[in-house]
């Protein structure tokens, strides 16, 4: 049988231990909930080129679009994209964004219901019915940033979207807001961001929303 020892004559005077109690009081406890950064399973870089980092974020370089696969499943219902990007063009272009099932991109039933914008001219409100694609904002060649929650889009259900956006260009400064969705009940996997006009270089998050 071993010595018992005498902690006393072990710990320095500096020095104390911390039992169970005194750790939950002092240290945070790691939530159930919050914001998961996902690995997508593949990805895409029509016209350029891109690269998946070890934690999951992507990064491209000149491309005409960037596609995730495998990046939505049945883990999560709800996701967080952000995006920070420039684009090659001096003037604003349309950042689009299509919804993607077994790496092919959807391309009809998108109602933008709201589009609030504000740039120097002033503010502005649209609307559009039956697109080929989410509207997520603007594009700039100085700085484009968008914050994106995803609903249900891997459940068989009508997809939600709800953007804000902030983007800097050559001329203008540029805001927007909006909520929309995409009206079918197909599930989805991935989708496909990109620009009207142009090359897109930047970085990408895509994060799952625990419950």
């Amino acid at each position: 049988m071993g010595r018992t020892r005498d902690v006393s004559k072990i710990l320095t005077s500096n020095t104390s231990i911390l039992s169970l109690a005194s750790a939950s009081s002092t240290y945070q406890t790691k939530a159930a909930a919050g914001l998961t950064l996902l690995t997508p399973t593949s990805i895409v870089a029509t016209g350029g080129t891109g690269s998946i980092s070890t934690n999951g974020a992507v990064s491209f370089t000149s491309a005409s679009a960037i596609s995730l696969n495998g990046v939505f499943t049945s883990t999560y219902k709800n996701y967080r994209l952000v995006v920070n990007l420039t684009t090659s063009q001096t003037s604003s272009q349309v950042l689009q964004l299509k919804m993607r099932a077994s790496s092919v991109d959807t391309s009809t039933g998108y109602y933008n219901i709201d589009i609030y914008s504000s740039t120097s001219v002033g503010p502005s409100r649209s609307y559009e019915s039956n697109a080929a694609r989410f509207s997520i904002g603007n594009a700039g060649n100085n700085r484009t940033i968008s914050s994106v929650d995803l609903f249900s889009p891997q459940e068989t259900a009508v997809t939600g979207l709800t953007n804000l956006n902030i983007e800097k260009s050559t001329s203008d400064f540029y805001t927007s807001w909006d909520g929309s969705y995409l009206d079918n009940s197909t599930s989805y996997d991935g989708f496909t961001l990109s620009v009207a006009t142009g090359t897109i270089t930047g970085t990408m998050s895509v994060y799952g929303y625990n419950q």
